[in-house]
């Protein structure tokens, strides 16, 4: 129905109509052109310069090398046509891409318009590269894993390890160049004399093989039938894939840590020490933001962690509960280069001390949200208060610029209108914070725009969610 609505509309648009006919018609000559005008319309077929009006057999008249006007344009509509209606599929071969579709040479005349050169090879301008990069790689891994769990001190201490052998072999085929670069046969039209980076058909095989072994230990001692404390030590590695044969990267975690459970607490307080070795961050460089790239680089972070809640145990506060979570952390790099890793060899490597010490890119150090809930009566459900907020962020490795911390606050609640029958609702961002987080994931750490450099984006502001929820 709306489709007749629209058509009926358009038919009484007077402009409309004319611009559809005009188009209709532009469209028509271009697709009869070959009919029209079926001899070259390049071709010199009459007196020079000559104006529309002077001979009834040129209505446009002629260029200055005696060509038809009016055959160049109508075959000029046609390439355009083609051309324009798939232009994205056209990249170094001009032509058009419908069925039989014409390809075009760009050709040089002389003042006499006759050809003195041409600059392509039936469209081509140039022929790129032919299986450049190619490469295949086989990764195979075997670990064999161990675990258990022991208890002493009538179970007041529970000790636990786990270990795991892994055997990684990474194998990788990489496609060999033709060197050099193989010439066009002879007597080929165009400016380029070779075709490019191509594949000589040949393959470089290049294997690396590690053992690395990952561990786990760990113990906690009840105290008391309230408090216990507890420790723990890993160590582990991230197997590289792909055409990168570096050594896995190590990864470890150290923590220990406070529990207490009684008198309506249930809270957890954790200190953590984590390294990440050999990985690699994006940054952009702070005296010269149009400068991005990566450096690989070893990362700690020492920090504090706290998770509590508290409900009173007694009237008339029973109902009513906090949850307390935060964590502060201070992550900074070391032994920073810049460099490339071509199979597990760094090349083009330099030093990047003016790096070592910095925050990696999107890390707030604090982080926490507080949470007071009320139960409605006969169990009818809750509503509660959330304010969270994340500390100042650096945009990137480089840390070149802070985007300033902010906090959310959202409001919420959650009641049983039946035996069956839930409603959830949620307003977050009540407040309508400017909150700035990461930027476009597509186009890397920054992006650059007209008048400077794209950082962050702005988190949503105001917004509801409602459901109901019916269970069978």
């Amino acid at each position: 129905m709306a489709r007749f609505e629209f058509l009926g509309r358009f038919a009484r648009n007077r402009g409309a109509l004319v611009g559809a006919c005009l188009i209709l018609l532009v469209a028509l000559v271009a697709v009869l052109a070959p009919l029209v005008f079926p001899a070259d319309p390049l071709r010199i077929v009459g007196t020079p310069e000559l104006w529309p009006g002077d001979d009834p057999a040129f209505p446009l008249g002629t260029d200055s090398l005696g060509r038809d006007i009016l055959a160049m344009i109508v075959h000029g509509a046609r390439a355009t046509l083609l051309i324009g209606l798939f232009a994205s599929a056209v990249a170094t071969l001009i032509n058009g891409v419908s069925n039989g579709s014409a390809i075009y040479d760009i050709e040089a005349l002389n003042s006499a318009g006759n050809i003195v050169g041409t600059l392509t090879n039936n469209g081509l301008i140039n022929y790129g590269d032919w299986g450049a990069g190619i490469w295949s790689n086989t990764l195979n891994s075997w670990s064999e894993y161990v675990s258990d769990e022991a208890a002493f001190l009538d179970n007041k201490l529970h000790i636990d390890g786990a270990v795991r052998r892994e055997d990684v072999s990474n194998v990788l085929m990489t496609g060999n160049g033709a060197t050099p670069n193989l010439p066009v046969p002879p007597g080929t039209t165009g400016l380029t004399q070779d075709v490019g980076s191509s594949f000589d058909g040949t393959y470089t095989r290049t294997q690396a093989t590690w053992i690395p072994t990952s561990y786990s230990i760990g113990a906690n001692y009840a105290i008391t039938n309230y408090f216990s404390a507890y420790v723990r030590y890993e160590n582990g590695n991230e197997t590289n894939g792909g055409n990168n044969l570096a050594a896995p990267p190590r990864i470890g975690l150290s923590e220990a840590g406070l529990r207490f459970g009684g008198y309506g607490v249930l809270a957890v307080v954790t200190y953590f020490h984590t390294t990440f070795n050999k990985q690699n961050y994006a940054y952009i460089d702070p005296a010269n933001p149009s400068v991005n790239g990566s450096f690989q680089a070893n990362s700690t972070t020492n920090g504090v962690d706290v998770d509590a809640t508290y409900r009173p145990t007694f009237d008339p506060l029973r109902d009513f509960s906090i949850i307390v979570k935060a964590m502060y952390q201070q992550p900074k790099f070391s032994n920073v280069f810049l460099g490339q890793i071509v199979n597990g060899q760094t090349v083009n490597s330099a030093a990047a001390s003016k790096y070592n010490g910095n925050v990696p890119g999107r890390t707030p150090q604090t982080l926490y949200s507080i949470q007071p809930t009320y139960d409605l009566p006969n169990r009818l459900g809750a509503v509660y208060l959330r304010y969270e907020y994340t500390g100042k962020i650096y945009a990137d490795a480089g840390d070149g610029l802070a985007l300033p911390g902010y906090g959310v606050l959202s409001v919420g609640a959650n009641v049983n209108l039946a035996e069956n029958l839930n409603l959830n609702a949620n307003v977050y961002n009540v407040t309508n914070e400017l909150g700035l987080t990461e930027g476009n994931p597509r186009q890397g750490v920054t992006q650059s725009i007209v008048n400077g450099y794209f950082y962050g984006r702005g988190i949503v502001g105001p917004n509801a969610l409602v459901s109901l929820t019916y269970k069978f």
